[in-house]
């Protein structure tokens, strides 16, 4: 059983990660490359997170992104062992995904602007636009990420089976504010494959971790101020422990 648990949820968590940083890199790269719209770009990771939220939530409760698994390792409603198993399939995935990226999209890397050289889901940002613009992108995102999770999934009085819509719409609107200016990832894991994948370390110091400050941000107000008097429940299962 115990074997069965692990390996559902590995899968689901894996293939998640693979076919989003396939998807995401793909448009990022057309988008990077001038041919397609800022609202293509967010219609694609809206769509790509809901239609994998929706697919994967009685599998894994579709986390796809650590600062998900963290905030719900850190909040006791799930066990270490278990985040453990969601860290490692999230980030195979995602370095699984970029390279079937530069696989399937052998392009060579390209200039497309004095700012930005065409890459395998690694992180854009224009020039002109500061690193405060940056932090407070990542902090922002990271806290509508982890707050629509909250939303749509944790709290027992959200409306049934609207997950998809919460979690896309997230990255949407995200990638709506600040997508024209720099590459939107508000994940860790998959800014850090693409960075390993194209050996593109730029920001890593705000990607790698302003995220998380807006996550956990999220999780306590949620916690403290909003779910006061609601019993603490398991992940998407609305088992009151």
């Amino acid at each position: 059983m115990l074997f069965y648990e692990v390996s559902k949820s590995f899968v689901s968590e894996f293939h998640g990660c693979m076919w989003l940083s396939l998807s995401l890199s793909w448009i990022e790269m057309n988008f990077n490359y001038k041919t397609s719209t800022l609202f293509t770009l967010a219609l694609v990771h809206c769509f790509a997170v809901m239609v994998w939220t929706w697919a994967c939530i009685h599998l894994s409760s579709s986390h796809f992104n650590p600062l998900i698994t963290s905030v719900l390792l850190f909040s006791k409603r799930i066990s270490f062992f278990k985040a453990l198993i969601y860290y490692i399939a999230q980030f195979l995935g995602f370095l699984v995904g970029v390279g079937m990226t530069r696989f399937l999209m052998p392009i060579a890397d390209k200039q497309t602007s004095e700012s930005q050289v065409l890459c395998y889901g690694c992180a854009q940002v224009d020039n002109g636009f500061e690193m405060l613009s940056v932090t407070i992108a990542e902090f922002l995102g990271g806290f509508l990420v982890v707050f629509a999770y909250y939303a749509s999934i944790i709290d027992k009085r959200a409306t049934k089976d609207m997950y998809g819509i919460f979690m896309g719409g997230a990255y949407a609107i995200a990638n709506l504010m600040y997508g024209a200016r720099m590459t939107v990832f508000l994940n860790p894991f998959r800014y850090l494959a693409g960075a390993i994948a194209n050996n593109i370390f730029d920001y890593y110091y705000v990607y790698m971790t302003v995220p998380f400050f807006g996550g956990f941000y999220a999780s306590w107000l949620f916690d403290k101020r909003i779910l006061v008097d609601q019993p603490k429940i398991s992940e998407h299962t609305f088992e009151v422990k």
